[in-house]
C-alpha cells in the first residue's frame, strides 16, 4: 500500500488541464467518485465542484493548465463532453496522434519545450483560429466583463 504524503483540494476554475503522472499515481475524488490515476498522461475537463487530490509516495505530477478554449483548437466542438471527466490523453480522439507518452520521462523545462513544439503547428492549422481570435478580442475589448453566453451569442456558437 502506497503512503499518502499530500492532500489538497482544488476549486473549479473553468480551465482544462493535462496531468503528467510519474510513479505510484494520484488518488482523485470528484463528485463522490474516488479514482486512482496510475502513471500516464491525462486530460482533465472542466470541473464543476472541488476536486480532492492525494499524491501517493514516489510520485511526480506535472499539471498543465490549458486555456478554456483549447478544445476548440483541436476540433472538439462540445466541451460539455469533458465536463467533470478525467481520461487518458490518448483516449481523446484529436490527441491520439500526438505522442504524449514521452512526457512522462521529461523534466519540467523539457515538457514545456515539447508541448510548444507539438501544439504550435496545430494552432496555426486549426479551422477554429478565426473564431477563437475574435472571441479573445471580444473579451479583451470588454476587459473581461462579459459573460460566456454573450461571447457565444456574438460568435454564433455554443458555449
Amino acid at each position: 500500500m502506497a503512503i499518502r504524503f499530500y492532500k489538497k483540494e482544488f476549486p473549479p476554475n473553468g480551465c482544462f488541464t493535462m496531468a503528467i503522472i510519474q510513479g505510484n499515481g494520484l488518488k482523485v475524488k470528484l463528485k463522490d467518485n474516488n479514482r486512482h490515476l496510475p502513471e500516464g498522461i491525462y486530460f482533465c475537463g472542466q470541473i464543476t465542484q472541488a476536486l480532492s487530490l492525494d499524491i501517493l509516495s514516489e510520485t511526480k505530477a506535472i499539471m498543465i493548465q490549458l486555456f478554456p478554449w483549447t478544445p476548440a483548437w483541436f476540433g472538439m466542438s462540445n466541451a460539455h463532453l469533458f465536463t467533470d471527466k478525467i481520461c487518458r490523453a490518448n483516449e481523446v480522439i484529436n490527441f491520439k496522434e500526438l505522442n504524449f507518452d514521452v512526457l512522462i520521462s521529461l523534466n519540467n523545462e523539457m515538457v514545456c519545450i515539447y508541448l510548444a513544439k507539438i501544439f504550435s503547428p496545430l494552432f496555426r492549422k486549426s479551422p477554429n483560429i478565426a473564431l477563437i481570435s475574435k472571441s479573445v478580442q471580444l473579451i479583451v475589448d470588454n476587459r473581461g466583463n462579459i459573460a460566456v453566453a454573450s461571447v457565444a451569442r456574438s460568435m454564433k456558437c455554443s458555449e
